[in-house]
């Protein structure tokens, strides 16, 4: 017999909220601001896995967060967007 996994209500919770999703897939950095040990106890009962990496960066804007789809400029040598309303947009590179 299989011993269960103890799961915090909080990993619960976020994990139903990912569940949701059409696509369950989140980034980090949307994940700040939870427990330290929350993500790796996550992973290592198989609940979340990584996946890599992406040129993405999660975006307020006028209709709520958004992830944005990150380009090279070299002009600004840093990683940024397009935005319709505020031209090119450069972020900082801890971003």
């Amino acid at each position: 017999m299989t011993k269960p996994h103890r799961l915090s209500r909080c990993g619960g919770e976020l994990l139903l909220r990912i569940l949701e999703r059409s696509k369950p897939v989140t980034a980090v950095a949307v994940l700040q601001g939870l427990p330290s040990d929350l993500l790796p106890d996550l992973i290592k009962i198989g609940a979340l896995e990584k996946c890599g990496t992406s040129g993405v960066a999660l975006v307020l804007g006028d209709e709520g967060p958004a992830f944005r789809d990150l380009v090279w400029q070299a002009e600004r040598n840093a990683y940024g967007y397009f935005d319709a309303s505020d031209g090119t947009v450069a972020l900082e590179p801890e971003s």
